[in-house]
């Protein structure tokens, strides 16, 4: 007699499903070999089941099938592949935003002996927030030698005579073996990128930056990594790029080869921008007209412009006018506010040349009469 294994089965509503077993000490490819799944309400239910899974060689509907078996070592291995299609019309559950639960078990019978309930458990049918038009279709899975469950079919008496010890350490040894994997699947921690900078992340736009580093952090082990296409030696955690004059996104993948069951990888980018400056502070004129480059450039206020919005606290250095200058390529703001209150500002527009030589438009805006030295000023930019 077997006793019936309990698989647990989890299904996300609306989207396919392809629970892999291994089933070890039997080949269930041999003639006169069958299988048959059902999903019912619940254990005994009566009527049609909710889910029919017969036997099938069909990767692409809802059935149990064969994908595969290895004769390659000493007992056989059989890869059962539970197929449940995306458009399975599974009850609602209970209660709204809970799993819908139902329960569900495997038939098999081989030669000799009569149709056992081998695997059996409960099935959780899990709500989704993403729905699709049109539910993804069932994939055959490739036979790549892992799967979500492994079961061992043991007879129910083994005898061991002394022409079978070899036989035995060397089954010995592959459970040794398999053992040693399952405990290295369970106990390894994966690989992610958990962070990634670059520094500078932004420059003025027509400088060029001697050094920009590039550094990131790792949970796991890598066996390989790359940045931007180029090998980086697997400890590494940071590169310098020198001489950089424009923008660019710096990719970097790492790879563990030796992660169990198949190689592991991840991916992250990071980048630098660069950009033209906005301006803010006092002149000592009100005319737009004869506003010189020399004077935005040396205003007290300077950021990279890669937004309009923004709120400025400063206190001035001598008497003169408010001025908040921007690139012409981003809009006005809505608003302008100086203490609270908001201003009509007068605007000029015209050629400036910045800091590092480029002729940009800007955008000038005169924000006050004069103010004097020492003045705190609360200046709040709205988009």
């Amino acid at each position: 007699m077997i006793d019936a294994v309990s698989v647990p089965l989890s299904i996300d509503r609306g989207a396919p499903r392809v629970l892999r077993i291994s089933i070890t000490g039997i080949d269930l490819s041999l003639a006169g070999t069958s299988w048959h799944a059902q999903v019912r309400l619940y254990p005994d239910a009566a009527g049609a089941p909710v889910v029919d899974l017969p036997q099938t060689t069909d990767g692409t509907v809802s059935g149990v099938r064969l994908a595969g078996t290895d004769l390659t070592g000493l007992l056989p291995v059989s890869f059962l592949d539970v197929q449940v299609a995306g458009s399975v019309n599974f009850p609602a559950a209970s209660e709204v935003g809970d799993n819908a639960d139902l329960a569900w078990d495997l038939f098999v019978t081989v030669p000799g002996l009569p149709s056992t309930k081998w695997i059996a458990g409960p099935v959780a049918v899990v709500g989704t927030v993403t729905k699709e038009a049109t539910p993804a279709p069932l994939v055959a899975v490739p036979l790549n030698g892992g799967s979500d469950y492994a079961l061992q079919f043991v007879a129910a008496t083994v005898s061991i005579g002394m022409a079978t010890i070899d036989q035995l350490s060397k089954l010995v040894a592959r459970a040794k073996a398999e053992a040693d994997r399952s405990e290295a699947a369970v106990n390894y921690g994966g690989l992610r990128i958990t962070g990634m900078s670059v520094t500078p992340a932004q420059a003025e736009l027509g400088s060029t930056v001697s050094s920009v580093a590039v550094a990131w952090s790792i949970a796991g082990t890598p066996t390989a990594q790359t940045l931007e296409g180029a090998a980086v030696s697997a400890g590494n955690r940071s590169a310098t790029f020198a001489n950089v004059s424009a923008s660019n996104t710096y990719d970097l993948a790492v790879t563990d080869a030796n992660a169990p069951g198949a190689p592991r990888s991840d991916s992250a980018s990071a980048s630098i921008a660069f950009l033209n400056k906005g301006h803010a502070g006092t002149i000592t004129t009100s005319n737009g007209a004869v506003l010189t480059s020399a004077a935005v450039n040396g205003m007290s206020q300077s950021w990279f412009a890669d937004a309009v919005s923004r709120t400025l606290s400063f206190t001035t250095t001598a008497d003169g006018y408010v001025w908040y200058s921007q690139p012409a390529s981003l809009p006005d703001p809505a608003t302008f506010k100086l203490g609270g209150f908001a201003v009509t500002p007068g605007i000029a527009t015209r050629s400036h040349t910045t800091a590092t030589g480029q002729a940009v438009l800007y955008r000038d805006f005169l924000l006050s009469d004069l103010v004097a030295a020492g003045t705190n000023v609360l200046l709040e930019v709205i988009a």
